[in-house]
């Protein structure tokens, strides 16, 4: 009987070199709480998510979606300068598993304070072609826009095969750039998932005969 196949494992050398490929330009890497607020939380939590919430009668905290609820957090308590950052923290969401999706995975998030324009998230958008560039084949990547000032990094031009979102958010107290700088094990979940449709168009191609 044929063992189930395991989910790609969280490929933490790929985390790291995107922590220094960020820094280079100019992504101050810092420490931020994984552990935030319900309020916090709901202002990026879509209404239809469910929230990762911690039983404790004196602290009712939620562990993040990802690091730009951390930075939020930050902020709301004047504990963070503007400025551009990365911070790389576990995440946790109520997603089924399959062979894209889990319930909990580490991602390198980025945030711009500074500079928010529209030329400026299409600039970072760029910056993390490049560095997913260095996995995927560059000509398979593309920017595919989402919304109003918010895109996908997508493989194949299919948004079910998204690296990661892009876009300018306001709330009453900031204004703010978030960029994907990587998501783990989703990248390598791609990767797998990708070399393996393209194994079987190869396959499929040689036995259909050649006229």
């Amino acid at each position: 009987m044929p063992m189930p196949s395991l989910p790609a494992l969280i490929n933490y050398s790929w985390l790291h070199d995107a922590q220094i490929y960020y820094a280079e330009f100019g992504f101050k890497n810092v420490n931020v709480p994984w552990l935030v607020t319900p309020e916090i939380q709901d202002i990026t939590r879509p209404r239809e998510s469910r929230r990762f919430q911690i039983a404790d009668s004196d602290n009712s905290k939620c562990f993040v979606a990802s690091a730009e609820q951390s930075f939020l957090y930050q902020y709301a308590k004047a504990a963070l300068p503007l400025g551009t950052f990365q911070a790389t923290t576990p995440c946790m969401r109520f997603e089924n598993f399959d062979s894209l999706h889990t319930k909990y995975f580490l991602k390198t998030e980025l945030i711009d304070t500074e500079n928010t324009t529209e030329d400026r998230l299409i600039e970072i958008i760029e910056i993390a072609l490049s560095f997913f560039g260095r996995v995927f084949d560059p000509k398979r990547l593309s920017r595919l826009q989402t919304g109003h000032q918010s895109f996908d990094i997508v493989v194949d031009n299919d948004s079910s095969l998204e690296l990661g979102s892009y876009g300018i958010r306001r709330c009453p107290f900031l204004t703010w750039i978030y960029a994907t700088g990587l998501a783990e094990p989703r990248a390598s979940m791609i990767a797998e998932l990708t070399l393996r449709q393209d194994a079987e168009r190869r396959a499929e191609a040689a036995r259909t005969p050649q006229r």
